[in-house]
């Protein structure tokens, strides 16, 4: 029954409506056994996910299929995609990143932990976002959890569907707003 509720609540990333209701529902079903709690509160960092936009200004459209990644940072950039081939990774430090949204243009980017490791450095090269192919999703929409380290500060990070990656990569010249 308890996990029957707790997934009543679709979303519950930190600072949510459902995170505050899950965690209500915690707090009263141990303090109900005779447990004694005790709330800590703490910032976190991560997007606005009310105010999250993806939108090729090019063609006018929303770039569906891209969702922001949890404890990312977020970015107001306007302005065409970089595109880092898989060959590119080993030497992002020699890469103008600078100032740029990066399209990790790969699915073979790695794990979890790889992932983390080239936002990690991208951030440190003053890059302000970073997109990468997510490598599980359903439907339109990608995992929000493909990138998810804690040492990441400022850079946006966001997952793609393979599909809409297909679209980057043929609008490569395209203007896009990430927001």
């Amino acid at each position: 029954r308890h996990m029957t509720e707790l997934c009543r609540h679709s979303s519950r990333h930190a600072g949510s409506i459902g995170d505050k209701e899950a965690t209500d529902y915690i707090e009263k079903t141990l303090t109900e056994d005779g447990f004694t709690c005790h709330r800590e509160e703490f910032a976190v960092r991560g997007w606005e996910f009310n105010s999250f936009e993806f939108y090729d200004q090019t063609a006018g459209c929303d770039a569906v299929g891209a969702e922001a990644q949890y404890f990312s940072g977020s970015c107001d950039y306007v302005g065409r995609l970089y595109s880092i081939k898989e060959a590119e990774l080993s030497s992002l430090d020699s890469l103008p990143v600078e100032g740029k949204v990066c399209f990790i243009d790969t699915e073979k980017a790695g794990g979890p932990f790889k992932k983390n490791a080239i936002a990690e450095r991208l951030e440190a090269l003053g890059a302000v976002g970073v997109i990468f192919i997510a490598s599980d999703y359903m439907g339109n929409y990608p995992s929000t959890k493909t990138v998810r380290s804690p040492f990441i500060e400022k850079i946006a990070c966001v997952a793609v569907t393979p599909l809409l990656a297909l679209y980057l990569k043929a609008s490569s010249e395209h203007i896009f707003r990430l927001k």
